[in-house]
């Protein structure tokens, strides 16, 4: 068994197998409104990330960035961030900033 849960796995299993009989036609499906399911499930991953970006990632960076600036004033040793809140995407953050 291999894992292929990506995109491209997900968008490949629209495509008609090649023996598929529609039940409702008795005949292939068409592969135009295949071709439409998959362009519909493409933009809705492309608008579910692009949404983790805007509304998540890039608000954090400033948070993450502040934090950076004061690690000193939390511990001498500047090794430690104090964050305000929790749940915040900070290990990508941290590791693009450094």
């Amino acid at each position: 068994y291999r894992d292929s849960t990506g995109l491209s796995s997900r968008v490949g299993r629209t495509n008609p197998r090649w023996n598929e009989i529609d039940d409702v036609t008795g005949s292939p499906p068409e592969p135009d409104a295949r071709f439409e399911i998959a362009s519909e499930m493409c933009g809705k991953d492309f608008l579910s990330v692009l949404t983790q970006i805007v509304e998540s990632d890039l608000p954090a960076r400033s948070i993450v960035e502040s934090a950076v600036k004061k690690r000193y004033e939390c511990d001498s040793s500047g090794e430690i961030l104090c964050l305000p809140s929790g749940g915040l995407p900070w290990k990508s953050q941290v590791y693009e900033l450094e």
